[in-house]
């Protein structure tokens, strides 16, 4: 379990001195090119091809940017025919990472959120945001760097934004949207999807685990205005 400590008020406050300017980008080639890559459809492209052999200066640009015009962003989902979310993320600040990216597979409801982490002295702030512009709120501001897979995992797991559906933090809120639609037991657990440059299998476990206990509850929401109370019965 990581220890916190007060939380700089502000996004500038995270920002490293002009002076140094530390990073927590992947090391590794791939690793560093994911990293800046915003389209999921893109970085599957370039992770297959690269698994293939392929080396990096030999795959064409247009996947490897960060950013795509719009008649890039048409020709790259015409050629592949998937769903390209995170191509409208903010860019992402030189010396930051994505420790996480998280997208909800949900009729209507396609969002991805992009969890990011900057470095701060000895540690990282981190925040939530996804592609729509949304800043989600966290339960800590800081922590010392690396985190472990839990940690990652909590950041999501309790991250809140008026725009969910249900105030249940990021993965619940769309499971629940999941049960009352009526969607059976795994395809409510994989209308949550977590990807990483590095540890996307063990973060799935984890969520995967928290999904079984919200899934064996039996919940009954309170809602704005309603007096109802919120019961969970195991």
């Amino acid at each position: 379990m990581v220890t916190t400590r007060p939380s700089p008020t502000s996004r500038r406050a995270c920002r490293p001195s002009p002076r140094y300017v530390p990073t927590l980008e992947p090391r590794d080639l791939l690793g560093r090119a994911l990293n800046r890559i915003k389209g999921e459809g893109r970085r599957r492209i370039v992770t297959s091809l690269f698994t293939a052999g392929v080396p990096l200066a030999r795959i064409p640009r247009i996947f490897l940017r960060e950013n795509l015009t719009v008649a890039e962003h048409a020709a790259v989902w015409r050629a592949n025919g998937w769903p390209l979310g995170g191509e409208a993320l903010p860019d992402l600040p030189k010396g930051d990472t994505e420790a996480a990216r998280v997208m909800w597979q949900l009729p209507g409801d396609d969002r991805l959120v992009s969890l990011r982490a900057t470095p701060f002295k000895d540690g990282a702030c981190w925040s939530a945001i996804d592609d729509f512009g949304t800043r989600y709120d966290l339960h800590r501001g800081w922590t010392p760097w690396p985190v472990g897979d839990q940690d990652v995992i909590a950041f999501l797991h309790e991250a809140r934004s008026e725009t969910l559906p249900h105030q249940l933090g990021l993965f619940a809120s769309c499971w629940e949207v999941a049960r009352r639609r009526g969607l059976d037991r795994e395809k409510a657990r994989d209308a949550v999807i977590i990807r990483t440059v590095d540890r996307a299998r063990r973060l799935r476990a984890i969520v995967d685990e928290l999904f079984v206990t919200f899934w064996d509850s039996e919940k009954v929401i309170t809602e704005p205005g309603n007096d109802a109370v919120e019961e969970v019965v195991q």
